[in-house]
């Protein structure tokens, strides 16, 4: 009984005192470990906030390149569509003249031939008709 005073009574007080100290004392030291806790999860969120922050920077960047990349190759795969359009236009253009002279020298042919035919039936009845006018020619001298 080391805490009992000299009339033999313990110090009770100074018991609780003694325990009250190392209690604060304990809760002291565990508050300073907790700061200190906090201070390094502070400092390794703040390590953890500045990589994803570099994370999201060199996507972003990614993106862009990514973005710059399709937009190109959708221009050059449109540029491409379009020369075969006015290929595709220019060819059919050109065989519909084609199509066309032909059609049109067909008429011209038919035509023709109209025109030879008809000359004949004219040719038939002009020479009809100078016989017909010589007949009569000859006849007026017989008479």
């Amino acid at each position: 009984m080391q805490y009992l005073d000299t009339e033999g009574h313990g110090s009770l007080q100074q018991a609780f005192r003694s325990q009250l100290y190392a209690q604060k004392a304990w809760c002291e030291w565990k508050s300073h470990k907790n700061r200190t806790a906090l201070a390094d999860i502070t400092k390794a969120l703040e390590g953890e906030k500045a990589e994803s922050i570099q994370i999201v920077e060199k996507a972003k960047k990614t993106a862009a390149g990514e973005s710059e990349r399709i937009l190109q190759e959708a221009n050059t795969e449109a540029v491409g569509i379009l020369k075969d359009a006015r290929k595709t236009i220019e060819n059919e253009r050109k065989q519909t003249m084609n199509d066309l002279q032909s059609e049109i020298a067909g008429l011209a042919m038919q035509a023709a031939r109209k025109i030879v035919d008809d000359t004949k039936g004219n040719q038939d009845i002009y020479d009809q008709f100078l016989k017909g006018a010589g007949d009569a020619h000859v006849n007026e001298e017989v008479k």
